[in-house]
């Protein structure tokens, strides 16, 4: 039996997770000490106390020695190892309340009772849960805007300065006068189509990745900001998009070579699948939104925007998975309203505001391929909740039509998705004050094709 070692750490805190358990497993250990120089660079150093937890583990090294069921323990526990990383990472780094550390007990008692040989899993995974409980809740580290105005200078050699085009009211429609001005970040003219090039280039350009390259899940804008970043930076991508992905997309993924798989019919899917080629090969996993590396690079878009058109009264912005949205509002904070638009069919925030937190929500709709996230991100929610951002829902009949409004009047092409916060307007399910005077759409990707 072999003793493994776990330091979880309270608040603003890194951890040290995942001795190696045999020279077989070396790709393991290396993506750990990826992860570990990660989230020292995440968390600020802070004299609290470390919480130490023991928990016994059957290696695989001795499953493989076992019984007939071997290779299927082996099997096991190695995925066991997979999600027990990921949550650690997750409570280490993210906004989490103690509640949310079951999916880390959970590991625990996987991995203590590794093979099922001597029965002592839950007991260790029990005591694991307690000291998490006894340390008290572990909160997230805030994504802030000086790390949005890091990620701005870090990655300026990179990153195309998208324009803005200032229009009266009235432009957009007769219900508003010429006394309000209303800007249009046209993001989707930045590299890959739209702003997630943004939060790939700042991880990629300031993490240590992993030789055996990159692997990331998306509905396909994040794997088309992961594959031109990749390729930008001299590394191999690895794309799993669900199979509702857009055909342009994915043919823009191979244009920037990446390998594409394609797997399932939702975001979830295509990102368990990811995990586990995570798992087989030790690349480095780029989440689509949940992510501070990846959303402070999105906050660079706000950044921008503002140094551009001045103040704002509120900014309409769309939202799958919440990382363009959060990292707004991690830079505007309470200065401007931030207005999360969302379809019938991908309502990620409003479903979490509801409940008090993100929760799984079935996909559906026009914008499903961009915003087909099934749950709103962690540090999102974490930035989100934090200023109060109004969430406004539109059906998919409305956001087809501000789609052709955008080509019509101003001769902008963009996919369904980049439509939500214009079609929020000119339906009223967000309206001006007889004060406001300038506001802000955000139109966020053009990965569409032009018939």
């Amino acid at each position: 039996m072999e003793k493994t070692h776990y330091q979880v750490i309270n608040r603003k805190h890194t951890l040290d997770l995942f001795a190696p358990l045999d020279d077989r497993h070396t790709r393991i250990d290396q993506f750990r000490q990826i992860q570990i120089k990660r989230l020292r660079q995440v968390v600020q150093p802070v004299d609290v106390e470390v919480v130490e937890l023991q928990s016994s583990l059957i290696s695989i090294g001795e499953s493989e020695r076992g019984t007939g069921h071997s290779v299927l323990d082996a099997q096991a526990a190695g995925q066991a190892l997979s999600e027990a990383r990921l949550a650690c990472t997750k409570i280490a780094s993210q906004d989490q309340d103690v509640s949310d550390v079951e999916s880390f007990s959970h590991c625990c008692r996987q991995l203590a009772s590794g093979v099922g040989a001597d029965g002592g899993g839950n007991d260790q995974g029990d005591k694991a849960n307690g000291a998490l409980v006894a340390a008290g809740s572990v909160r997230p580290v805030p994504v802030t805007p000086d790390q949005i105005r890091k990620a701005a200078h870090d990655i300026s050699p990179n990153i195309r300065v998208t324009p803005n085009l200032v229009v009266p009211g009235s432009d957009v429609s007769e219900v508003f006068d010429r006394d309000l001005s209303i800007s249009m970040k046209l993001e989707y003219i930045q590299h890959s189509g739209t702003f997630k090039a943004r939060g790939a280039a700042n991880f990629i350009s300031t993490q240590e990745i992993s030789t055996a390259g990159i692997v990331a899940a998306s509905g396909g804008n994040h794997g088309a900001a992961v594959a031109w970043a990749a390729r930008r930076f001299g590394h191999q991508a690895n794309i799993f998009v669900p199979t509702i992905s857009a055909p342009a997309k994915v043919a823009r993924l191979r244009d920037y070579g990446a390998i594409v798989h394609q797997v399932g019919d939702v975001y979830a899917d295509a990102l368990k699948a990811s995990v586990e080629f995570q798992q087989l090969t030790g690349a480095t996993s780029i989440h689509a939104y949940d992510d501070p590396f990846v959303m402070a690079g999105a906050g660079t878009c706000g950044l921008e925007f503002e140094e551009q058109s001045g103040p704002m009264s509120a900014i309409l912005v769309a939202c799958g998975g919440g990382g363009l949205s959060g990292g707004l509002a991690s830079w505007f904070g309470s200065r401007t309203e931030i207005v999360v638009c969302e379809t019938d069919g991908t309502a990620t925030y409003a479903r979490a505001k509801e409940n008090g937190g993100p929760v799984d929500i079935p996909v559906s709709g026009l914008a499903a391929d961009a915003l087909g996230a099934t749950r709103l991100g962690e540090h999102p929610w974490a930035a989100l909740s934090a200023v109060g951002a109004t969430s406004v829902i539109v059906s998919d009949d409305e956001v087809a039509s501000a789609r052709s409004q955008l080509w019509k009047d101003f001769r902008i092409l963009v996919e369904p998705a980049a439509a939500a916060p214009l079609a929020a307007l000119l339906n009223g399910r967000w309206t001006p004050t007889t004060s406001t005077t300038h506001i802000g759409l955000l139109l966020c990707g053009a990965n569409t094709s032009i018939e």
